[in-house]
């Protein structure tokens, strides 16, 4: 089974902007979209997020929830509680398939709620994200790391990259996206990052990576194809060396 997996910075909230998300579940055909920046305090209900033919999943945070999760009502999963950090910004979700899929969205925040440092804060993640990784784990959302500069020694992120490297490196984890997520008009220049990362531990079962402009917001809608489990119709996408031929939408 193929399903279209998706992550998406919201900038500035999920509650004014639902009727266009469930434009874009729909019009997309999305399986499972990861949100970021979606501010929402603890006391809104989350009925008045619900979209029909999906179910929403929000971060546990006692202050502002700022990820969440769409997933489409034909999808089986569970919701991993007791593997997540309560104000992390980190949702962990099990995918039933064969074998069993996990899914991580994060957004790294510049201003952590905690009152440490945002390097302190992504260690955090980082050590929470590493003691839940599978051998089939996506990992997936806004990094706010500038993957055009991952090596670039005067970046003034770098360190972050070293401690992503230092505490995950050894899940093998191989990054997707390629192109620019991120582009803002500054001075009268275009600037352009790759801000929004796909993580998986298993390279075998990805598909095609898009990049969708959205009318809200400075970040692109990133889709990409998974597949979910291994049985005999996935032979139809190998080639006769075994490699894997990327799906098309």
């Amino acid at each position: 089974m193929t399903l279209k997996i998706a992550t998406w910075n919201l900038c500035l909230g999920l509650f004014h902007k639902k009727d266009y998300v469930r434009t874009q579940l729909y019009e997309n055909n999305i399986d499972i979209l990861t949100l970021q920046e979606t501010e929402l305090s603890p006391e809104l209900q989350l009925e008045n997020l619900q979209i029909k033919g999906y179910s929403i999943e929000v971060e546990n945070n006692n202050k502002k929830r700022r990820v969440a999760i769409y997933i489409k009502n034909s999808i089986s999963y569970k919701r991993r509680v007791d593997l997540e950090k309560e104000n992390l910004h980190i949702i962990i979700l099990d995918v039933e398939s064969s074998p069993p899929a996990r899914i991580i969205t994060i957004y790294r925040t510049f201003n952590p709620q905690c009152g440490c440092t945002p390097r302190e804060n992504f260690r955090k993640q980082l050590n929470t994200i590493s003691n839940a990784t599978t051998t089939s784990t996506i990992l997936l959302g806004d990094f706010n790391l500038d993957e055009n500069k991952r090596h670039s020694a005067d970046y003034n992120q770098r360190l972050l990259f070293q401690d992503l490297e230092e505490l995950i490196g050894h899940h093998h984890y191989d990054q997707h996206v390629k192109e620019a997520t991120w582009e803002r008009v500054i001075q009268d220049q275009v600037k352009n990052s790759i801000l929004d990362h796909i993580y998986c531990t298993d390279n075998t079962i990805v598909g095609n990576v898009l990049y969708k402009d959205t009318i809200y917001g400075d970040h692109k809608m990133v889709i990409f194809a998974h597949q979910m489990s291994v049985s005999r119709e996935t032979s139809r996408f190998k080639g006769e060396t075994g490699e894997s031929i990327p799906w098309m939408f």
